[in-house]
C-alpha cells in the first residue's frame, strides 16, 4: 500500500484456461466465507504500530456493517461511527493461514469507492513470513509486498501496481518497482474493472480488463535486487491476500480528522465481484548445460544450450551481455554465439518472450590468457641451441612462439611449435663472437598470449673442423689453446716465443702456448754398447748434444753443431758410441746453439 517508482520492461502474455483455477471467491453466498477469509482488527499492529504504520485513521472490525456479501458482490464499507482518534470503522480481510501462493495468475473484478479524496483502497499481497523479531528476512520491506490494486480517492482515474522490497545496495530501505495506468476520460476505477496479475519466477505482468488494457511499459517488472538473497528473492516464496479500505494515512497526504470529515461523503463502499487464482503460468525455461562451456573473452563461440520449455523468440545473455544469433531449434535446444566479456565464470540466462527466465549459474567460462613460466633451460650445441619449457595452461590448442635475437628483448619470431623442446640452428656468419637471446611465448586457442619475459642467452659452440676467421687454424685448435677463432691476426703471433707462429704450430700440431713443444727428445735407444738419441726441433735451428753422469752436475757437449734441416719441425739423431761401457749412468740433453 505504498507509492513507488521502479524499473520497467515490456513483456508478452499467454492465454489462460479457466480449467486451471486453483482458488477463488465468487462472493455468491450471503455471508463472508470464513474458511477463506480472516479479519485484521483495530487501528494498530504489534509489528507495524499504530495507524498500521501509515497514520491511518480507521478502526478495522469484522462486523457485517463493514464487510458483507450481497447480490454476488463483497462490500467493504467505511463508516464514520466509532469516534476517538481513529473514528472510522472499516474492514481489512486477509487469507493468512487459509490460502497463499507462489507464482500464478490472479484476477480481481472490483470497483473502488467514491465520495472522498481520502479513501485508500487496496487489494494486495504480503509475504507469509512477515513478522518481527531479529530475523531481518521477516521484516518489511525485506520480506516483500505485492500491490495489485491501489489508488487514492483523489485520483480515481489512476491505478498503481507495485512491488515493495529492499535492494542489495540499500538493505532495509524500501526500493520499490512499479507500473501505473490512467483510465481515459469518462472512465475510472470507480467503475467495475478486472485487474490481472501474472507472477512467474523473476517477473510480474499487470494488466486490466482481460489484458486489453496495459500499464506503462507493458506492465512488466522483471528486474530487481534484494539484500536477503539472489534474484528473484524475495518474490519466490508464498504470499497471502489482503483487501482493505483505509481512511486517511500518509499515502493520501495524512489529513486530519476534521479535513476528512469536511471532504468526505460516508459511507465509502469498495466492491469486489470475484477474486480468482490460476496456476497455469507458462512452464519456466530450465537451462541444463552449455556446450562448449569454455570460450574466449572476445566472444564468438558457437554454443548449444540444452534445457526445457524454451520458446521461439527466446533471448540469451551470458554474464549479463546479450548473445547473438540466438536460434530456436526446439523446446529443449537453442543455439547462440557468445558475446565479448571479461574473464571468469558467467551465468547463462534464457528469457522467453513471456519474460519468464531460466538461469544456469556459472554456465559459461571466459578464460584468461594462458599461464606460462616461459623458458626453463637452454643448452648449447655446435652452432645451435636446444630450448626447453614446461606446458602452459589455457584454452586449447596451445602453441608456442619461439623468438631469437642478438639484443635483449629485441627478439624476432622464428616459428611456432606444439613441442616443449626445440633445436635452433645458429650460424654466426661473421668473424666476431655473437650472443643470442631467446624468449618463448605461449598462445592459447583464443589467440591470447602470456606475459612472461623469461629470457635466456647463449653463445653457440663453433664447429671445431671449420676455420671461422679464415686464418688457416681450425676453430677446434684455436679454442683448445685459448686463441680467438674470430681474430685472424692471431695466426702470425708467436704466443710461446719458440720462433714458430701460432699458424705454424697449428700446421705441425704442436702446442702454441708451450715453448718446448717443438723441441724435445723423442727417444733414447741402445744399439749394442752405443746409445742413439733422437729428438725434434724446428727446421733451421742448430743443436748440440750434451751428456752428464749426474743430472745435477755439469753437462759436457759430446757432439758437434747439428743443423735441423727440412721445413717445419725436423727430426734428427746422434749415436753416443761406447756409452754403455763408458759410464754406469748417462744423462742427455739437447742444447740450442745461439
Amino acid at each position: 500500500m505504498l507509492l513507488v517508482v521502479g524499473m520497467l520492461c515490456s513483456g508478452v502474455l499467454r492465454a489462460y484456461g479457466i480449467t486451471n483455477l486453483v482458488w477463488s471467491d465468487e462472493f455468491n453466498g450471503t455471508n463472508v466465507d470464513l474458511t477463506k477469509w480472516g479479519f485484521d482488527l483495530g487501528n494498530s499492529s504489534s509489528i507495524s504500530g499504530s495507524g498500521w504504520g501509515n497514520q491511518e485513521k480507521e478502526t478495522y472490525t469484522s462486523a457485517a456493517k463493514n464487510a458483507f456479501v450481497s447480490n454476488g458482490v463483497l462490500h467493504i464499507v467505511a463508516l464514520n461511527d466509532v469516534g476517538g482518534g481513529a473514528p472510522y470503522s472499516s474492514a481489512r480481510m486477509q487469507t493468512l493461514g487459509k490460502f497463499s501462493l507462489t507464482f500464478g495468475r490472479v484476477e480481481v473484478r472490483t470497483k473502488l469507492p467514491t465520495g472522498s479524496p481520502y479513501w485508500w483502497p487496496a487489494i494486495w499481497m504480503l509475504a507469509t513470513n512477515y513478522g518481527g523479531g531479529s530475523n531481518v528476512t521477516n521484516h518489511w520491506p525485506q520480506c516483500g509486498e505485492i500491490d495489485m490494486v491501489e489508488s487514492k480517492g483523489s485520483t480515481p482515474r489512476s491505478n498503481l501496481a507495485t512491488l515493495h522490497k529492499d535492494s542489495s545496495g540499500s538493505p532495509g530501505s524500501d526500493s520499490a518497482s512499479g507500473v501505473s495506468y490512467t483510465f481515459p476520460v469518462g472512465d475510472a476505477n470507480t467503475n467495475f474493472h478486472t485487474y490481472v496479475m501474472q507472477w512467474g519466477s523473476g517477473f510480474f505482468n499487470f494488466s486490466i480488463d482481460s489484458n486489453t488494457v496495459h500499464y506503462t511499459n507493458g506492465g512488466t517488472i522483471n528486474s530487481w535486487s534484494s539484500s536477503i538473497g539472489p534474484f528473484p528473492t524475495p518474490f519466490n516464496h508464498p504470499f497471502y491476500f489482503i483487501m482493505n479500505l483505509a481512511v486517511g494515512g500518509t499515502f493520501v497526504g495524512n489529513p486530519t480528522v476534521s479535513n476528512i470529515n469536511a471532504n468526505t461523503t460516508f459511507p465509502g463502499d469498495m466492491q469486489i465481484d470475484y477474486i480468482r487464482v490460476y496456476q497455469d503460468i507458462p512452464s519456466l525455461p530450465g537451462v541444463l548445460s552449455v556446450m562448449p562451456a569454455l570460450g574466449c573473452t572476445f566472444g564468438g563461440a558457437a554454443v548449444t544450450i540444452s534445457g526445457s520449455n524454451f520458446l521461439s523468440g527466446a533471448t540469451v545473455t551470458v554474464g549479463g551481455v546479450a548473445a547473438t544469433s540466438v536460434t530456436f531449434v526446439d523446446s529443449n535446444t537453442l543455439t547462440a554465439v557468445t558475446p565479448a566479456n571479461s574473464a571468469g565464470a558467467k551465468n547463462v540466462v534464457v528469457t522467453n518472450p513471456d519474460a519468464s527466465t531460466g538461469t544456469l549459474t556459472n554456465g559459461f567460462t571466459y578464460l584468461n590468457a594462458p599461464t606460462f613460466a616461459g623458458l626453463n633451460g637452454v643448452s648449447t650445441a655446435i652452432e645451435g641451441a636446444t630450448l626447453t619449457w614446461s606446458a602452459a595452461s589455457g584454452v586449447p590448442p596451445l602453441t608456442y612462439n619461439v623468438y631469437k635475437g642478438t639484443n635483449s628483448l629485441g627478439e624476432s619470431l622464428l616459428f611456432p611449435t606444439n613441442s616443449l623442446s626445440v633445436f635452433v640452428p645458429l650460424y654466426p656468419g661473421s668473424n666476431s663472437a655473437i650472443t643470442y637471446f631467446f624468449v618463448v611465448q605461449a598462445v592459447d586457442g583464443c589467440g591470447n598470449t602470456d606475459n612472461n619475459v623469461n629470457e635466456f642467452t647463449i653463445q653457440p659452440l663453433l664447429d671445431p673442423n671449420n676455420d671461422q676467421d679464415g686464418d688457416g687454424m681450425s676453430n677446434g685448435f684455436e679454442q683448445q689453446y685459448g686463441l680467438n677463432p674470430f681474430d685472424v691476426a692471431d695466426a702470425a703471433v708467436d704466443s710461446d716465443g719458440d720462433g714458430l707462429s701460432n699458424l705454424q704450430e697449428s700446421l705441425i700440431g704442436t702446442d702454441p702456448m708451450n715453448k718446448a713443444s717443438p723441441f724435445h727428445i723423442i727417444a733414447i735407444g741402445r744399439e749394442g754398447d752405443d746409445l742413439r738419441i733422437t729428438w725434434a726441433d724446428a727446421a733451421g735451428r742448430t743443436d748440440v748434444v750434451e751428456a752428464a753422469s749426474d743430472p745435477t752436475g755439469s753437462f759436457t757437449g759430446i757432439s758437434s753443431n747439428i743443423i735441423i734441416s727440412g721445413g717445419g719441425v725436423g727430426e734428427t739423431n746422434y749415436l753416443d758410441t761406447g756409452a754403455v761401457t763408458n759410464s754406469l749412468l748417462r744423462f742427455y740433453r739437447i742444447q740450442l746453439v745461439p
